[in-house]
């Protein structure tokens, strides 16, 4: 996935990122049971953060959003896993 993010918008990203990543890593450590797809799951939470949200949310809501997105993907990634 490539993003065309302005520097202001590039900067607020890499803060988010500094900010709640070692929490959204371990919670989806905790739900996937892997630290590889921990990993995986916490880089595309952070995709989509920077391909969906349009304002900044403040720093608690930001925590919040990661938060859900993060345990959604981990949970659709169980399901798909259950499937095959």
């Amino acid at each position: 996935m490539t993003l065309n993010l302005s520097d202001a918008r590039r900067r607020w990203l890499s803060e988010l990122y500094e900010a709640n990543s070692a929490a959204i890593f371990n919670l989806c450590r905790r739900l996937l049971d892997s630290r590889e797809d921990a990993a995986d799951a916490m880089h595309e939470v952070f995709l989509r953060a920077a391909a969906s949200l349009f304002e900044p949310p403040r720093s608690p809501q930001a925590r919040g959003w990661l938060t859900t997105v993060a345990r959604n993907y981990c949970i659709d990634l169980l399901r798909r896993r259950e499937r095959f």
